[in-house]
């Protein structure tokens, strides 16, 4: 738990730390508010053309967490249970 409150604080303070700086105006790129909108035209085509990277991923994904199911019955360690998911996964 404590990598992922580490991982998101540093995220979320990078993330605070671009908006101002791009926001300020002393740098040479300059964004204002009336930018940060939401564009539903490039949002769906951003959605159709990742559609099928998203499907493929989460069939990788599922794939991988039902062979670490199946290797857990067999009472495996952690370490065998992760290097024979690994050595058959299509990722």
């Amino acid at each position: 738990m404590g990598a992922a409150v580490a991982t998101t604080t540093g995220r979320s303070v990078g993330v605070a730390y671009q908006i101002y700086s791009l926001m300020r105006g002393s740098s040479r790129v300059r964004i204002g508010l009336r930018q940060f909108r939401l564009n539903i035209a490039v949002m769906s085509n951003l959605l159709r053309v990742s559609f099928t990277g998203m499907i493929q991923f989460l069939i990788s994904t599922a794939s991988w967490l039902a062979l670490i199911r199946i290797a857990s019955l067999f009472g495996t360690t952690r370490s065998r249970a992760t290097a024979w998911a690994s050595a058959f996964s299509c990722s």
